[in-house]
């Protein structure tokens, strides 16, 4: 009787001992994962322009391209975008100045979303194989079910709907 408990034991210690190594190798590699989404070891000194665009000297920026420098000169004395910063969230701001200002604008946004293409397709992947398996071959055109699966647009259903001519009985 002891000798099957002893065994229980030992199997249950061992589905543990298992189920621990499989959390920390999944653990290790997300971590891995993370690593390529962002940047490492930031200095957060040569980025502080991007929250303060209006309140940072052209001292501070000595480490960026020439292109850079100049846009963020331009960029820092227009008034009008100084409303707009207090007004908008951060991303959007930069998002709103990107045909003016090009240069500048991409290289804070590429600090503000770092993972944002990656994580869209790999949502779109998801989709498309879950559409895939779900209706298999018969689908011919995956397009027209991807798309929305992956929008973030709600559809005008009463709109849609009043488009549609009411079919009459007869």
């Amino acid at each position: 009787m002891f000798s099957s408990v002893d065994n229980f034991v030992i199997e249950k210690i061992y589905r543990k001992t298992f189920i621990a190594k499989t959390i920390v190798d999944h653990l290790k590699a997300l971590e891995v994962q993370f690593q390529t989404y962002f940047i490492l070891n930031i200095d957060l000194q040569k980025i502080v322009w991007i929250p303060k665009p209006f309140w940072i000297g052209l001292s501070e920026i000595d480490h960026l391209p020439l292109k850079a420098k100049e846009e963020f000169a331009e960029l820092s004395c227009d008034s009008n975008l100084k409303l707009q910063y207090r007004k908008k969230p951060l991303t959007e701001f930069w998002i709103g100045i990107r045909t003016e200002f090009p240069t500048i604008a991409d290289m804070a946004l590429n600090v503000l979303l770092p993972f944002n293409t990656t994580y869209l397709c790999e949502v779109t992947f998801s989709a498309l194989t879950h559409i895939k398996s779900q209706y298999r071959s018969a689908i011919k055109n995956v397009e027209e079910v991807l798309r929305p699966a992956v929008s973030n647009i709600t559809p005008r259903f009463d709109f849609l709907c009043n488009k549609k001519q009411v079919h009459p009985t007869h």
